[in-house]
């Protein structure tokens, strides 16, 4: 819920309010942008462990980057968070087996 704002407040007290905010939505922004980078950096391990374990080049990433963004109606896989990461994996798990040479 929003504060009350006093309307005897000075100028100089609602400045101060007002940088307190931005800074907690400061705060909020980067520990989300430092979430996704984590699950991000997450999925590629993933990606790339599965690509040296089955001998397969860093072209196979581009069209499995590109399944998993399209299932998830993501633009980029930096934004994998904590409610989209499980169905990234999930739809990885589904899609791999296509790109193995057998």
């Amino acid at each position: 819920m929003a504060e009350m704002v006093n309307v005897t407040m000075t100028y100089e007290e609602l400045l101060q309010l007002i940088d307190e905010r931005a800074e907690v939505k400061a705060f909020e922004l980067l520990a989300q942008k430092q979430e996704s980078k984590n699950f991000k950096n997450k999925f590629c391990k993933l990606v790339d462990q599965w690509l040296n374990e089955n001998g397969l080049t860093w072209k196979v990433k581009d069209p499995i980057y590109a399944i998993v963004k399209a299932e998830l109606g993501i633009n980029a896989i930096s934004y994998l968070d904590a409610d989209n990461y499980d169905k990234a994996v999930q739809t990885f798990e589904e899609v791999k087996h296509y790109f193995v040479k057998e």
